[in-house]
């Protein structure tokens, strides 16, 4: 079949068997190239698909990070809010303390969250990374409002909220606050 493919990389067919071939024989990076080509030979959803199980593969069985995000963020190029991606490159940041790029995927990646205490626990996690590693009290205010609205009675974003509205300077909102949480005696 590679010899198909010598004389004609586009034989669906060959690239196909091959595809089979090198997942039996385990030679993770020939399948990886196999399945980036058909995910470009595809001209319905099942190219992302193949991308996608292209960069399962460089993470799960190469172990090749680099490879793995990178192909994560193609992924990304073609489908935006694709969570699957997005999770995985927030594995990879967070082992990675890549912070940064971390507040970003996580941003991306909470309005797709449906569930309730994994969205809660995706905002704490934001509303941490924003106040205590990156020193962005504007972007963690935001957060820290969006948990209170899901959990009115956590006193992390409420205290976390307290302390950005005074870091930021913003006494006449901090005062507001008090009132609607009618929290004057704290």
């Amino acid at each position: 079949w590679e010899e198909v493919i010598a004389l004609d990389p586009d034989d669906a067919k060959a690239l196909e068997r091959l595809d089979d071939l090198y997942e039996k024989r385990r030679e993770w990076d020939k399948l990886i190239d196999i399945k980036r080509r058909r995910y470009e030979l595809a001209t319905d959803d099942s190219g992302v698909a193949r991308l996608r199980e292209a960069a399962d593969l460089a993470a799960t069985r190469m172990r090749d990070r680099e490879l793995a995000e990178s192909l994560w963020k193609e992924v990304l190029q073609v489908e935006p809010s694709d969570d699957a991606a997005l999770a995985a490159l927030e594995q990879i940041y967070d082992r990675e303390k890549d912070y940064d790029a971390l507040a970003d995927v996580l941003a991306k990646r909470v309005p797709g969250i449906e569930d309730p205490k994994e969205r809660s626990m995706a905002l704490l996690k934001l509303g941490q990374l924003y106040s205590d590693r990156l020193d962005e009290p504007e972007k963690s205010l935001d957060v820290w409002l969006e948990l209170l609205e899901l959990e009115p009675e956590n006193a992390r974003p409420r205290d976390a909220v307290r302390k950005a509205y005074v870091e930021l300077e913003r006494f006449d909102e901090l005062e507001d606050f008090y009132a609607q949480t009618d929290a004057w005696a704290e």
